[in-house]
């Protein structure tokens, strides 16, 4: 048995929505080594052992995208693009990001922890940001 060794993708925004709120069908997905143009693989299961997605990764006629599982190795950065080919968003994607923000929790100064109002939240998300 091969254990497990992929991260599930989870961005915040799996299934993007237009300016009012309505879901958006075949949007689309790029992977990239963080910091290049190079496609970075990505994964239809958890072992990493199967076929990568062909990029880009599509969502279906109703919005959702299918699972994708990312190297635990690999910074990625991910662009999400509507059908018309739009960019609605760019993420970094560190196996490393746990590690980094609780070094800057623990050592780091001059830099203060500051919890973001649910008003500008909700403006954000407003704008599809």
């Amino acid at each position: 048995m091969t254990v497990p060794s992929g991260i599930l993708f989870a961005e915040p925004v799996q299934q993007p929505l237009s300016v009012a709120g309505k879901t958006q069908p075949n949007c689309y997905r790029m992977f990239y080594f963080s910091g290049t143009t190079k496609q970075a693989p990505v994964y239809t299961e958890p072992t990493l052992r199967l076929a990568a997605f062909t990029q880009p990764v599509a969502s279906n006629s109703s919005g959702p995208f299918p699972a994708i599982f990312l190297n635990p190795t690999i910074t990625y950065r991910s662009q999400l693009f509507n059908a018309a080919g739009q960019l609605l968003g760019v993420s970094t994607i560190s196996p490393r990001v746990g590690e980094v923000v609780m070094d800057l929790l623990a050592y780091g100064e001059g830099m203060d922890v500051v919890e973001r109002p649910a008003e500008s939240w909700r403006c954000c998300a407003a704008r599809a940001c």
